[in-house]
């Protein structure tokens, strides 16, 4: 978050003392600090969580010239006259949440809507405020589907998740909000030694598979779908599609079985997907470009104009079947319920929440 002068020195009567930085960089000259932005946004966006993020310094590498980073807006900084020149690494204070306390964040707001008086939300957070809108649109036209993927960090780690699925309508309005990310939504790193890559359209298809799985499952939750699956069943006697599902309605639980069952199960919904999905193109991020400022005078801190309306109209469908009928039958199921009664309420459920609470309409 950047400050004007005033602000900064409010800041620094909050913190009380400077802060040790803890990356190899200057600070950003108009770093706000954590301590600001939880005097600037309103008290029921604090209530969803942000408030326990953790203090992290981040590089964010950013236009400057001689004098330091060249403010985003005229609010923070004088910005006429100075050119930038290069791209240079500052440190800035940021706050590390979970998905699910970011949307708490952005809630409250509309589409460019100032966050309290005197303060705006900056383009690069209109542009996460759309880009959040796609999700929740993709989660009422049923765009998603149960899958299970072997996690690369530990070997024989198996999670179920919400497996964002696209027609061609869907991978243009993609392309178009890739297209209209800020380089500032890309601008950050760990380490100054090198600056980030231009990976975009990876960067988004991350983003829109953990929204969507959040609205799902906090949607599950918050309509204790997972009540009807006790914790204290015995997880061998119950067949492995019957796991699966049970473990895709509740966050962070693992899917245990036989690596041979495992196996089976994700090539089941692999083919289920592919018979009628397409999936986006992903850019091989080992030979990603690093980032740049933009040519042709475009702005660095602002992406392109998406219409109004990018993302299509958010309505709950009349018949919610697509999910259950383009899954199938799972072979497996031998459940007390069918499938379709254990899945539909968890795309009613997740419908109302993505209407409800990330669009402000009422379902």
């Amino acid at each position: 978050m950047e400050a004007d002068a005033q602000e900064k020195e409010r800041a620094r009567h909050l913190r009380g003392k400077r802060p040790t930085i803890t990356v190899k960089a200057p600070e950003h000259a108009y770093n706000g600090g954590p301590d600001l932005l939880y005097s600037v946004l309103p008290s029921a966006t604090l209530e969803t969580g942000l408030a326990g993020g953790k203090l992290q310094w981040a590089i964010a590498w950013l236009p400057s010239d001689a004098e330091g980073p060249i403010p985003s807006s005229d609010l923070i900084g004088v910005r006429s006259g100075r050119v930038a020149l290069r791209l240079a690494p500052w440190a800035v204070s940021t706050l590390g949440v979970s998905t699910h306390s970011a949307y708490g964040w952005f809630l409250g707001y509309a589409r460019g809507q100032n966050l309290s008086p005197g303060w705006q939300m900056g383009p690069d957070l209109v542009f996460w405020r759309h880009a959040l809108e796609l999700a929740a649109a993709m989660v009422v036209r049923q765009r998603f589907l149960p899958a299970v993927l072997e996690t690369l960090e530990k070997e024989s780690t198996w999670w179920p998740y919400w497996q964002v699925v696209y027609d061609e309508e869907d991978l243009a309005r993609l392309d178009r909000l890739i297209g209209a990310m800020p380089v500032a939504a890309r601008a950050l790193r760990r380490d100054r030694r090198r600056r980030p890559q231009e990976r975009p359209r990876v960067l988004m298809v991350d983003f829109m598979t953990d929204t969507v799985n959040h609205l799902v499952q906090m949607a599950g939750i918050y309509g204790s779908v997972w009540k009807h699956y006790p914790q204290s069943r015995r997880r061998k006697a119950v067949p492995i599609d019957e796991r699966w599902v049970e473990t895709l309605l509740i966050p962070d639980v693992e899917l245990k079985g036989e690596l041979e069952e495992l196996i089976d199960l994700q090539t089941r919904a692999e083919e289920r997907r592919e018979a009628v999905f397409l999936e986006p193109v992903i850019e091989d991020v080992l030979t990603a470009p690093t980032i740049a400022m933009p040519s042709g005078g475009k702005e660095f801190w602002a992406g392109a104009e998406l219409p109004a309306d990018f993302a299509g109209p958010i309505e709950v469908p009349s018949n919610p079947g697509m999910i259950l009928e383009e899954v199938g039958a799972l072979p497996g199921w031998r459940g007390e319920r069918p499938l379709h009664e254990s899945l539909a309420p968890v795309y009613a459920a997740a419908s109302r929440y993505a209407l409800e609470r990330v669009s402000g309409q009422k379902a």
